[in-house]
């Protein structure tokens, strides 16, 4: 723990549910900055935590001068803690708190819970709302659309109303596109949910928190760099896609049309409806190299036929 008063510019004066969210993120993050989360919230009866609780002692009539000592300094830490807070509330939410000489950073903690972190219903509803138009465009628009969905998520975290590990997954596989190799991906990810799930049973250990949801996200970026071309290796579980794809003249970068599936081109050489060259087969009817001749109608191709 600093001896140095922090600095609390980042973070914005608390003034209700329309900034709660951002500021209890923030708050979050200095309070464990500055080593004092133990007396916020923390885990207890875990001394092995990350961010045990710390909790007040309990000084008795024939404590030791060691435990008072031990005590007073507890309350020093926990003073510095509730000023940290203190100082980014504005005078309404001030007036709100408990006061006392035994009132500690967790009571008040929890009172600002109590007020602010669950109450908005309409920013949960904003929240999964948004999850439900975040849609993942094409491969190379996937950072955005992890970004924003993992965004949302931990919003909902912090507001109490957290979506579930399997909840997570099935939103997140419903928001990729319906085409091409992706409904071979969802299958994939669903028959590997699954069998996870069928392992989990049988193991005493529980995994960490959001072990699956993870796995899924990194075979997920993975099969959007393999669309890209940024790699020519399969994810695991993508059988479907387990060859190093030829580049041609008609697929230079070496992968699967985006727009038919097939990987003998890329999208911009796509014949067919939706592709960059639709209809620009050999004798189609946006074909550039096609003529016709004036006496008898007769479509000729004067192109290369080779593929």
């Amino acid at each position: 723990m600093s001896e140095i008063t922090p600095k609390l510019d980042h973070i914005p004066l608390l003034q209700g549910t329309a900034n709660a969210l951002e500021w209890f993120q923030s708050m979050t993050q200095t309070l464990k900055a500055e080593g004092v989360w133990g007396h916020v919230e923390g885990v207890e009866n875990d001394p092995t935590s990350v961010w045990p609780a710390s909790l007040p002692p309990v000084l008795t009539a024939q404590a030791t001068n060691a435990q008072r000592q031990t005590a007073s300094s507890w309350w020093i830490k926990d003073a510095r803690a509730l000023n940290i807070i203190d100082r980014r509330l504005n005078p309404v939410t001030q007036s709100l708190m408990p006061v006392g000489d035994d009132v500690t950073t967790r009571m008040v903690w929890t009172k600002l819970k109590s007020l602010y972190s669950c109450v908005d219903i309409h920013a949960q509803f904003d929240l999964r709302d948004r999850l439900a138009a975040n849609t993942l465009r094409n491969p190379s628009d996937y950072i955005r659309f992890l970004g924003e969905f993992n965004t949302c998520r931990s919003c909902l975290i912090t507001m109490g109303a957290p979506l579930s590990e399997i909840e997570s997954i099935h939103t997140l596989l419903r928001q990729l596109p319906h085409h091409t190799t992706w409904p071979h991906f969802k299958q994939s990810i669903s028959h590997f949910v699954q069998t996870w799930n069928e392992i989990k049973a049988t193991q005493v250990a529980p995994s960490p928190p959001d072990t699956l949801y993870t796995k899924v996200v990194l075979r997920l970026e993975h099969e959007c760099l393999m669309l890209l071309g940024h790699t020519q290796e399969s994810p695991i579980g993508s059988e479907y896609a387990n060859h190093v794809i030829k580049k041609t003249s008609r697929n230079p970068s070496g992968v699967s049309c985006t727009n038919c599936g097939l990987d003998n081109h890329d999208f911009d050489h796509c014949w067919k409806k939706g592709g960059g060259a639709a209809g620009q087969w050999p004798g189609g009817p946006n074909d550039p190299k096609a003529t016709t001749t004036r006496d008898t109608g007769v479509v000729c191709y004067t192109g290369d036929l080779s593929c």
